[in-house]
């Protein structure tokens, strides 16, 4: 791998790291100041001074200094509190966050109870103002991702503090208008909150469950559009409770989860091979669906179901009768190369050795008639079998184990779970192959693995795309390891996917990201 190429891996391994931790590190920057602890590393790698820093409950920030800026070794300095940043290509700097999925569950937390301070401020007519005190609660979200720890709960203390104030004199002026618009807010955040438990499905600024935004409208409407305002909500609330099952939603969520279970266990009996969340889950996860759908919603997916079912079972499922003649064929070959073998002698079309013909007549056919002649080949070769001896049942044993193999291969691609490699091709002819020379502990070992990595894909579809970046970036980053002869070994240092896939969908982003940039920082020193 070129030089190039290198700084291209390693680019690309800081920009995985800079969306993952937002800034983590800042290179090329020094923190002065506020040092509560200095030590001397073992080795030129700013990332045993960030782990110094995540170790030290006292530390907000830390700042690595390069070799040969105050003496052989490198140097870090842990701080409290976090001081300004200060462009310095010595060093390399960064404040103690947490991991980005954190930080936009602290900023959601920041953003909701911002706009609960603003309610209140509003409600005791403090008059507070400016752009703390707003009813935007994505304004509030998006200052707190790019603001530090003290920033936002600077913020936040002096909300508290001044509502204290505000509290503690009795609150502030007001008068027929105001009192007007807050009893206006509150019976329209009251009836927007009902629209939601109902599931009614409206959008848009009449059902807004912000205090802030239905005050701030009123204020500045007229009493005629205040009056409009309120009837339109109450019909359209009138109009979702009668559309609501009378109010006993929970008797028809029952119906609807018992029957989506029912429905499910019928295209499994079948094989359909539905995907979707509309086939997936068991009772209480269709039920706790119900609850927040629509009527409408509700009997659109029953009906969904329904329907996907019907094709199935004719034989049409979702229109894909050549995926459903590829496996025919498939299996119709594995059924005349076991004839052949077993010498039975069969003839006819039946015994056709063309994988072609098979697919062709399938193409035709009901899906009835296909497992009919499937059936009848596997009961002439199980009479072979019984005349030739035994032997057969490894090698029906091999096509179920082929089978499930091609099947699970589809999931993975289906998935985009990332898997690759001799384990995961959908041919079937492979993995027949490969179980008749295996021994049936292999087979059940093979199996197992290959069906517990998509369990683990399946289970978390969106970390699994993270993870599946992060192994990716990982295997480039052994490959950069290899051909730039740095030596590097251990569990970090490999190309093996699977392993790398499997470590990050149990780690949290905090731990990926202190791997990547391990490798990073690795990876940099050895090619300076």
């Amino acid at each position: 791998m070129s030089i190039i190429l290198h700084r291209i891996v390693v680019l690309f391994g800081i920009l995985f790291l800079t969306t993952l931790a937002a800034q983590a590190q800042e290179w090329n920057t020094d923190r002065p100041g506020n040092d509560i602890r200095d030590l001397d590393l073992r080795a030129p790698d700013f990332n045993l001074c960030r782990q110094a820093c995540e170790k030290n409950a006292s530390c907000k920030a830390w700042t690595y200094v390069n070799p040969g800026v105050q003496g052989p070794q490198a140097r870090c300095y842990l701080k409290s509190p976090a001081p300004a940043k200060v462009a310095n290509n010595c060093c390399v700097s960064g404040e103690k966050v947490a991991d980005t999925s954190d930080r936009e569950d602290i900023c959601r937390d920041y953003s909701v109870r911002a706009v609960q301070q603003n309610d209140e401020n509003l409600r005791l007519r403090c008059n507070f103002t400016g752009s703390s005190w707003q009813s935007n609660r994505d304004e509030h979200f998006n200052w707190c991702m790019s603001a530090s720890r003290a920033d936002r709960e600077r913020e936040d203390r002096n909300r508290i503090n001044k509502l204290a104030e505000c509290r503690s004199s009795g609150g502030g002026g007001g008068g027929g208008r105001e009192d007007e618009c807050r009893d206006y807010a509150e019976e329209a955040v009251t009836g927007a909150r009902e629209a939601r438990d109902l599931g009614c499905g409206y959008t848009g600024a009449r059902w807004s469950q912000r205090y802030g935004e239905h005050y701030n409208w009123c204020l500045g409407a007229t009493r005629e559009q205040v009056r409009a305002e309120r009837t339109a909500r109450a019909q359209d609330l009138r109009s979702c409770r009668a559309g609501n099952d009378g109010g006993d939603r929970a008797e028809a969520c029952r119906d609807y989860a018992e029957e989506a279970v029912s429905q499910i266990a019928d295209a499994k009996r079948r094989d359909c091979r539905f995907t979707g969340a509309r086939w997936q889950g068991g009772y209480n996860v269709h039920y706790n669906w119900c609850m927040s759908a629509r009527r409408s919603e509700r009997e659109a997916e029953s009906r969904g179901r329904a329907e996907e079912l019907r094709r199935c079972r004719s034989g049409d499922s979702e229109g894909d009768r050549a995926e459903a003649c590829r496996d025919y064929s498939r299996l119709s070959m594995a059924q005349i190369r076991e004839a052949s073998r077993l010498g039975c002698g069969f003839g006819g079309a039946r015994w056709q050795a063309s994988s072609a013909a098979h697919y062709e007549w399938c193409m035709t056919a009901r899906r009835a008639d296909r497992e009919a002649e499937l059936r009848a080949r596997e009961a002439s070769l199980e009479r072979c079998r019984a005349d030739a001896g035994g032997g057969g049942e490894d090698d029906a044993g091999c096509v179920d184990f082929a089978n499930r193999a091609v099947r699970q291969a589809q999931r993975n691609r289906a998935l985009r779970c990332g898997f690759e490699g001799p384990r995961w091709r959908p041919d079937f002819d492979t993995h027949y192959s490969w179980c008749q020379s295996a021994p049936q502990q292999a087979r059940v070992r093979e199996d197992a693995k290959r069906q517990d990595l998509l369990n683990l894909c399946a289970a978390k579809p969106d970390k699994a795309q993270e993870c599946r970046r992060y192994s990716n970036l990982s295997i480039e980053q052994q490959r950069t390891n290899l051909s730039e002869g740095c030596g590097f070994s251990g569990p970090r240092w490999h190309t093996n996917y699977e392993d790398h896939f499997v470590w990050c969908m149990d780690a949290s982003g905090g731990k990926r990201l202190a791997e990547i940039a391990a490798r990073v920082g690795a990876l940099l020193v050895c090619t300076r």
